[in-house]
């Protein structure tokens, strides 16, 4: 049995964004010294999903806020300036880890 697929547009772009690594950007407050914490969240991530390979952007602020801002693809997903705190709890790096998953499961 033979399947005609008709009006089927493959679009470049698309294919080309689905081809890219998900991007983790971590903006911390370098003068509270959370680089550390900034590295172990990066391990944390690294063991929760092995087999994937993200783009890391990490982002040190000279001014002394107390920030530590994670951010997927380019969206927000954890403020510590906006409440959330550091990512110290297993709740918190649930929230991180399905929006990870979320796009993974775009690929």
């Amino acid at each position: 049995m033979e399947t005609k697929i008709e009006n089927l547009r493959i679009d470049n772009r698309e294919m080309e964004l689905a081809k890219r690594p998900i991007t983790i950007k971590i903006i911390c407050c370098r003068g509270c010294g959370y680089k550390s914490q900034a590295t172990t969240f990066r391990k944390q991530i690294a063991r929760a999903f092995p087999k994937e390979k993200f783009v890391w952007v990490l982002k040190t602020t000279d001014q002394v806020n107390g920030c530590f801002e994670v951010l997927i693809n380019g969206e927000q997903v954890h403020s510590k300036l906006e409440g959330d705190g550091y990512v110290d709890s297993a709740d918190k790096m649930k929230v991180i880890e399905d929006r990870i998953s979320g796009c993974l499961k775009q690929k």
